[in-house]
């Protein structure tokens, strides 16, 4: 199951709020003096919160609060939270019951339907309201609007799916580099050309599969590649088994601030061709 995520500013929001009604809670010990106290920081809060009493009546609620539930009514001072919520589930008013004897519930991810048919995704926290003295009066309600961030979420994981499998299944090796000359990615492909696991080759020093005699020529290739198309070039890399391989190398460097980044690019073995070739010349050299 995928962890609930609450932004850092929601959290921090979250925990001065809880200091503020501590320091309140702290101060009056009677029911009607500690609700009252507690009215004008929840009225003026930037978050959709709301304030119960134990008979589970709206004592306090911010302006969001409305707006974002999109609720039909200008106030909901004294109603009873299932006049607000008419198809309100029995998990809620479960959890209210239990924060009513002291439980602390969530942060939940529940969804919230509306009356226009519209749905919304919130992560919801109720906090039981406590006297000095210790006896329960009610219960706050915390809640932070995630539909939208979820939406953000969910798109970049079904992109990232999609570039996934785009270069797993691309017959081309996919590589990046830090500027330091370490692979940072490399897709299975290069097991295919290279014979090694991406996984042996992740973290190390890209020169360590380049010919030795190529190191030169290789870095002197890198510094054209800050043009913005991607030149190509060969070289030799090392094979697993030690024996070489030829590649055409389509490499882009990526500059930030005018200091090298990383470098990307495309390997695409050209061994076979190169095999060819070297036969077609030794057939010529006999005719």
């Amino acid at each position: 199951m995928k962890k609930l995520i609450q932004d850092a500013s929601f959290s921090q929001r979250i925990a001065d709020l809880e200091k503020e009604i501590d320091s309140v809670q702290k101060r009056f010990d009677q029911s009607k003096q500690l609700i009252y106290s507690l009215r004008a920081i929840i009225e003026n809060n930037p978050d959709p919160i709301a304030g119960l009493d134990k008979e589970l009546r709206f004592f306090a609620h911010s302006k969001r609060y409305i707006t974002d539930f999109k609720l039909n009514f200008t106030d909901l001072l004294g109603r009873h939270v299932q006049e607000v919520f008419p198809n309100i589930e029995e998990d809620w008013l479960h959890d209210f019951e239990k924060c009513l004897h002291g439980a602390v519930i969530g942060p939940k991810k529940i969804k919230v339907v509306f009356a226009d048919g519209n749905a919304e995704n919130i992560i919801r926290k109720l906090m039981p309201l406590k006297a000095e003295t210790g006896s329960i009066e009610g219960v706050i309600v915390l809640n932070q609007i995630t539909t939208r961030q979820d939406q953000v979420e969910a798109a970049m994981i079904a992109s990232e799916g999609k570039y996934r499998e785009l270069v797993e299944n691309i017959n081309d090796a996919i590589y990046i580099v830090s500027q330091r000359g370490t692979v940072t990615f490399v897709s299975p492909v290069i097991t295919q050309i290279l014979g090694f696991l991406p996984d042996e080759i992740i973290g190390k020093n890209f020169l360590q599969f380049v010919h030795p005699d190529d190191h030169a020529y290789m870095l002197g290739e890198i510094p054209r590649t800050r043009q913005p198309f991607f030149p190509l070039f060969e070289c030799r890399l090392i094979h697993k088994d030690r024996t070489e391989r030829w590649v055409r190398v389509s490499n882009r460097s990526i500059y930030a601030k005018g200091r090298l980044k990383e470098m990307r690019g495309v390997l695409h073995d050209i061994s076979k061709e190169k095999q060819a070739e070297k036969d077609n010349l030794r057939l010529e050299s006999l005719l």
